[in-house]
């Protein structure tokens, strides 16, 4: 099989009435809701990456209409996040030492 027959995820999007692509930032969060064929359904917003930012975000995908089994979340840390964990993490073990 080649590059071009490996398929992208394990997941099959095209089972899904919506897919939601998330960018997880440290104090905020951005996400654009698509359909499967990769048509916006909804223009790209961002909340705060806190409980009322995620209370914000479910009421947005309540207004798709659909059983939550029908929408794919795709959530996709920050570089710079990923880096500021990896780096509290090494910190606190070279605390130890």
């Amino acid at each position: 099989m080649n590059q071009a027959d490996t398929p992208s995820s394990l997941i099959d999007a095209s089972k899904f009435g919506y897919v939601v692509g998330i960018d997880i930032g440290s104090q905020t969060c951005s996400c654009c809701v698509l359909k499967p064929d990769k048509s916006q359904v909804m223009k790209p917003i961002d909340f705060p990456n806190a409980m009322p930012g995620f209370i914000f975000l479910q009421e947005k995908l309540e207004t798709l209409g659909v059983e939550p089994d029908q929408i794919l979340i795709s959530p996709h840390a920050h570089p710079s996040l990923e880096l500021e964990r990896t780096a509290r993490a090494t910190a606190g073990r070279s605390a130890g030492r």
